[in-house]
């Protein structure tokens, strides 16, 4: 009967051992936390050409979305307009989108202000020539 009882005293600490040691998954990288479908929200633009300074916002049409995938294309749906570009990371706060335009073919690199479960922005300021520029924040949700 002691052998009983230690053989059972043994077995409910491993057990509470091995119960007590789980192994928690590692946290999401950047990549794996931008890969989704984001709902466009807003833009806030602004510009400035010779001097002359303007801002606007554009708000979202019902259904606006970027759909990042994990073959390094955003496919997205503003208004009535679908659209693929190429994108890549830059580290873990910077995003580079590749997209052609007139035949010509373009990078746009903005920075990732926020990035979670449910929240998406990010940042970008252009100069076109010195000292004119344009930047614009997007707003994204889930």
């Amino acid at each position: 009967m002691k052998k009983a009882m230690k053989f059972l005293s043994f077995a409910t600490i491993v057990a509470i051992l091995f119960t007590a040691c789980n192994k928690s998954d590692p946290a999401p990288t950047t990549l794996q936390r931008l890969q989704a479908k984001w709902n466009f929200q807003k833009e806030y633009y602004h510009d400035v050409y010779s001097g002359v300074e303007s801002r606007d916002t554009t708000y979202a049409n019902p259904g606006d979305y970027s759909d990042f995938r994990t073959d390094g294309k955003i496919y997205s749906k503003y208004g009535t307009s679908y659209d693929t570009t190429s994108y890549s990371l830059l580290g873990d706060n910077k995003i580079v989108t590749t997209y052609s335009y007139g035949g010509f073919s373009y990078n746009d690199t903005a920075s990732i202000l926020v990035l979670n479960d449910n929240q998406f922005q990010v940042y970008s300021k252009t100069f076109d020539p010195a000292p004119d520029y344009y930047e614009y924040t997007d707003f994204f949700t889930k």
